[in-house]
């Protein structure tokens, strides 16, 4: 999927939402857009999933199938209790419902609100089944706005496990700086409707001015790197707890 000069205005807008922004998200790798309120990144994902078309510019689509969860799931709900939910999609596209339901709520392991209204949910409950809609129809390109929205860390991770194993090109918009350094490929940081940066995850946030530029926080784990004068930035908190012991900064 690529955008080629893509520009957008709200109607009755003075100003551009999307402005000159070109991009060409790589196949089968999981992309990360970041920014501050305001700054483009839902617009972006609207333009993507095709339910706004370009003011000006295009969007090269090919023949994929788009899949997309919104920031408020209850938006995307329409269906009598959670099984059935998540069924629409591959029944729509004519997959086997039974199958792909069943294979989803395991994957979010979810299988015990199966037979719950979606609208009595907790919001990070309502998370996981508006992500599991979008999964159940196996769609080429998924795109998910703010999936980590109200969740805890283990909802986060849970998430974030799934996406890395499901193969599938996905973009994602986040505020969460922890969520994109764990689980994306690539990321994109908007400022103002314009693509600010581009490129790996530990190179891009780890740039102090670049991310209080775009209303970003730079990451625990790798402000305590920065602290420390480290070349190479821990994987994880294990890591770093290992390092320090050495330092001898532990007891």
């Amino acid at each position: 999927m690529k955008t080629k000069d893509l520009y957008f205005k709200y109607p009755r807008s003075e100003r551009y939402a999307i402005e000159s922004v070109n991009l060409d998200f790589k196949d089968k790798k999981i992309t990360g857009v970041m920014g501050e309120n305001g700054s483009g990144k839902t617009t972006l994902l609207r333009l993507l999933a095709r339910f706004i078309e370009p003011t000006e510019g295009k969007i090269e689509f090919g023949d994929q199938e788009i899949g997309f969860s919104p920031e408020d799931p209850e938006l995307g709900f329409f269906e009598k209790d959670v099984e059935s939910e998540i069924g629409f999609y591959p029944k729509n596209r004519g997959l086997d419902q039974e199958k792909m339901t069943k294979k989803v709520l395991e994957q979010l392991d979810i299988s015990h609100l199966k037979e719950k209204l979606p609208f009595i949910l907790s919001s990070g409950q309502q998370r996981l089944v508006s992500l599991a809609s979008v999964l159940s129809g196996d769609p080429d390109v998924i795109i998910l706005d703010e999936p980590t929205h109200s969740l805890h860390k283990k909802g986060e991770e849970k998430i974030g496990e799934v996406l890395k194993k499901i193969n599938k090109t996905i973009i994602f918009s986040t505020h969460s700086s922890e969520f994109a350094l764990d689980y994306a490929d690539e990321i994109i940081v908007m400022h103002e409707g314009k693509v600010l940066a581009e490129g790996k995850p530990r190179k891009i946030l780890k740039d102090k001015d670049l991310l209080e530029k775009a209303g970003i926080r730079m990451p625990e784990i790798i402000r305590w790197a920065k602290e420390r004068s480290l070349q190479t930035i821990p994987k994880d908190m294990n890591e770093a707890l290992k390092i320090a012991k050495e330092r001898g900064e532990l007891d």
